[in-house]
């Protein structure tokens, strides 16, 4: 009889010990985002809607700006993973509870990692499986290196992708998947820009949210030391319809700064939805404006130039495809070029702006 076997056996009189649940619900959020050089490090979390919700298995999947970090990470080495709390518990004698058996590229911009017990067949008490408080609990650290830090450093939850690829336990022998709590925030976009040497422009947009009381907008100056809250801007409470938000920083500057969002409900309960580089270094003799951003069909380009000259410009998708492209021939700070989005899908874009000598700045586009 084997480890696995044998545990089984002596667990099966527990059954009348077990808990029951009714519909319980898990969520996700990436916290404690840090750039240190070349790496961004972060943790991912999870939470239950009712405390001690057994799981049993799971997948999240990571979106990434591929012009950040490059394409297929996992196979190239360029992104690890240390499992957490929620998936480190042992068991004495028979070892870990869990075991991470996924940890792939879902596809050039896209990593999944999927994990699973080591005793299935097993009922759910705490002998084999572990439970998720009704808070936010560490479940894995993952550490990606960044291979341009010239453009946008971004990570997020691939939300719509994780329904119904999940489970949990609710009952003393069966799964049910954990899809049916809506996200409170679903973030279509964080942007931050500088707009003079003193003060940096950032926006966001949501596509929904569920009784979303404020957002706190945090603030770290250069790669070390603490985020610092700057402001609190209400959310929309209960909407389904897009929301966007801006706010103007003209607190101290460093050549490079970092922003991030938290979310917090009308319940208290609260989740960093995402996070944005500014550097003020990469003020140079000309700038581009994209707007409205989001659009949903025509965006306008404004370049403010100091000389009238000639520049590149090319659009990219999140995977890096090249969508269009062309020249800009002797732009003046008063003009502006119209861009015909209708024929591209809903999504995120990066307009690319190559000057004279070789600058290169990249601006983010939504369309919704």
């Amino acid at each position: 009889m084997n480890y696995q076997s044998l545990l089984l056996f002596i667990l099966l009189p527990l059954l009348a010990f077990n808990l029951t649940f009714g519909q319980a619900k898990l969520g996700f959020s990436i916290q404690n985002l840090v750039v240190s050089s070349n790496t961004l490090e972060f943790d991912i979390y999870a939470v239950a809607n009712v405390n001690n919700t057994f799981h049993s298995r799971g997948q999240v999947y990571l979106d990434y700006n591929m012009l950040a970090f490059g394409d297929s990470i996992v196979h190239r080495g360029n992104v690890s993973f240390t499992p957490l709390s929620l998936v480190s518990e042992t068991v004495p004698v028979f070892g870990n509870k869990y075991s991470t058996i996924g940890f792939i590229d879902n596809s050039p911009s896209r990593l999944a990692i999927t994990w699973q017990t080591n005793f299935p067949a097993a009922s759910p008490t705490s002998l084999t499986h572990t439970l998720v408080p009704a808070a936010f609990t560490p479940l894995y650290h993952i550490t990606m290196q960044i291979q341009n830090t010239t453009v946008p450093i971004q990570v997020s939850l691939a939300e719509y992708l994780m329904i119904g690829q999940q489970f949990h336990i609710t009952a003393p022998n069966w799964e049910v998947p954990y899809h049916d709590w809506p996200l409170p925030v679903e973030l279509m976009h964080f942007d931050g820009r500088p707009i003079n040497d003193q003060e940096v422009q950032l926006d966001w947009s949501t596509s929904s949210e569920i009784n979303n009381d404020h957002f706190v907008l945090e603030k770290r100056l250069g790669q070390q030391g603490p985020f610092l809250e700057i402001a609190q801007i209400e959310g929309a409470g209960t909407t389904d319809e897009p929301t966007f938000y801006d706010f103007i920083d003209r607190s101290p500057m460093d050549v490079v700064n970092y922003y991030r969002l938290k979310q917090v409900d009308i319940d208290g309960l609260f989740s960093y939805t995402g996070m944005v580089e500014v550097k003020f270094e990469e003020l140079k003799a000309f700038d581009l404006t994209i707007y409205p951003n989001p659009t949903t069909d025509i965006a306008y380009l404004k370049l403010h130039s100091v000389e009238k000259e000639d520049f590149h410009y090319q659009l990219v998708d999140q995977s890096g495809k090249r969508m269009t492209s062309g020249q800009i021939l002797g732009l003046t700070s008063q003009e502006e070029i119209q861009l015909d989005l209708t024929e591209f899908p809903a999504g995120v874009y990066y307009l690319q702006l190559v000057g004279p000598s070789g600058e290169v700045q990249y601006v983010k586009l939504v369309k919704i």
